[in-house]
């Protein structure tokens, strides 16, 4: 599960040094091609996954439930937000709605799914599947926030009903050979992208995007022998530490791009491999950092509570302590 999380994130990496570009060069258009390829995918794999694995948060306490979403997810979303307003977001007013809607809507969106799924464990999945893409396709296609809402709805959900009839690594089709006819649909969404078709979070390509989400699962699953490989190694990684790389790297690029331009670098590929590497190399230096009490504070808030139960256990005196001062 990891390398699949850290190949989705590398794609947003990759997708992002492409977008950025504008602010110092043309983006090659073999570049914005290859991007538009993966794009159908990108997110909506990601989104799979986190409804995978909601069903571990579920089973904790409505307390310890909430508390773990503020810490991991809305305040991650703060800091980095802040960092956005000082680097690329510094032309919106504090006020601008969409300085709030920037890279990191994901996890807004995710904080949002986790709770309805919550609200409505008792409620059966398949229809609120149905309802998530319906009310995606009723959505005009100008209101596209609320299409994407919606659309990734479905997905997180699909990934949570699939999971809880048995893990992802053990359902059957993903495993058939017959699932790589999946490549059918995915190759027409794919190509239809790159062709300036209007195909993200769109209901009508559904079945497509459903399918290259499949098809990249059981190529996943076939490749977890090659684990121990250096890229492979690299991509669990990058899953593990995925929240340091996904809120980091859109300043990091952004700010490397614009020094890129600065001096004198002309060739835009030469500025994106620098963007990208750029942007890897402040990741990992950030997994460090974190593991570092004031680094940490970057990507979760601490945990007060289990802060403050260490304090009361430390001072309250064990049995051994009380039988020697008696």
């Amino acid at each position: 599960m990891d390398y699949l999380r850290g190949s989705a994130i590398f794609m947003v990496i990759l997708f992002h040094s492409n977008t950025l570009l504008r602010f110092g060069y043309d983006p090659p258009e073999s570049l914005t091609a290859f991007n538009s390829f993966f794009g159908p995918y990108r997110m909506p794999l990601l989104v799979f996954l986190s409804g995978v694995i909601v069903n571990m948060s579920l089973r904790k306490s409505f307390a310890d439930f909430t508390a773990g979403k503020l810490r991991n997810l809305i305040w991650p979303y703060a800091i980095w937000t802040f960092v956005y307003f000082l680097t690329i977001g510094s032309s919106y007013s504090i006020f601008d709605h969409q300085l709030y809607g920037s890279y990191l809507w994901y996890l807004i969106f995710v904080f949002v799914y986790y709770f309805i799924s919550l609200l409505a464990i008792n409620i059966p999945r398949l229809p609120l599947i149905l309802i998530a893409f319906t009310l995606a396709a009723s959505v005009p296609a100008d209101i596209q926030t609320i299409q994407r809402f919606f659309f990734l709805w479905g997905i997180f959900m699909l990934g949570e009903w699939l999971y809880s009839k048995r893990s992802v690594n053990n359902i059957a089709v993903l495993h058939s050979r017959w699932i790589f006819l999946g490549i059918i649909p995915m190759i027409i969404v794919s190509s239809l992208a790159v062709s300036g078709e209007r195909i993200l979070y769109e209901t009508g390509w559904i079945g497509g995007v459903i399918a290259g989400i499949f098809v990249i699962i059981a190529v996943a699953i076939r490749v977890e022998r090659f684990c121990d490989m250096p890229f492979m190694a690299a991509l669990s990684f990058l899953g593990r530490k995925s929240i340091v790389y996904y809120t980091s790297h859109v300043p990091v690029i952004y700010i490397t791009v614009l020094a890129c331009a600065g001096l004198g670098v002309t060739n835009p590929w030469i500025a994106y491999f620098i963007a990208v590497i750029a942007a890897f190399t402040v990741g990992t230096i950030l997994v460090v950092i974190a593991k570092t009490p004031v680094g940490a504070v970057l990507f979760t808030f601490p945990d007060l509570r289990r802060r403050v139960h260490r304090r009361s256990l430390a001072s309250t005196p064990n049995d051994s302590s009380r039988h020697r001062s008696l």
